[in-house]
């Protein structure tokens, strides 16, 4: 797999030298399983269906966890280049409705470590 390389915030689109930045393998999924988790459900007009449904499932109020869990395994998992879901922890702090996630995840050969990776925000 290979995509264009966005800035660290994904602010936008990295440029060296006047020129765009190539990502691949295991940094380009990880980017692209970045960007699935922090799009919300019906943001991208191509395609209402894609994005995680944080306004209809978690960041409501009492949300299920087991749903919020469920729910961000699945796009996990279903990510192209995803082999394997190694480990998986959810913090929700409901008083500041804030939503962290630390998880491993197996790409090619590579195992790929996510820690305090802030959703919903």
């Amino acid at each position: 797999m290979t995509d264009i390389t966005l800035k660290e915030d994904f602010s936008g689109l990295l440029i060296v030298n006047g020129d765009l930045v190539l990502t691949k393998d295991a940094d380009a999924v990880k980017q692209h399983l970045t960007q699935r988790l922090k799009m919300f459900s019906g943001e991208w007009f191509l395609n209402l269906a894609e994005g995680v449904p944080y306004f209809q499932n978690i960041l409501i109020k009492n949300p299920n966890p087991d749903v919020v869990d469920g729910l961000l395994k699945e796009e996990i998992l279903s990510t192209p280049g995803v082999d394997e879901l190694l480990s998986f922890n959810l913090d929700y702090d409901a008083s500041l409705r804030k939503l962290t996630v630390d998880f491993s995840v197996r790409v090619l050969d590579t195992i790929i470590d996510f820690e305090n990776l802030a959703l919903g925000i």
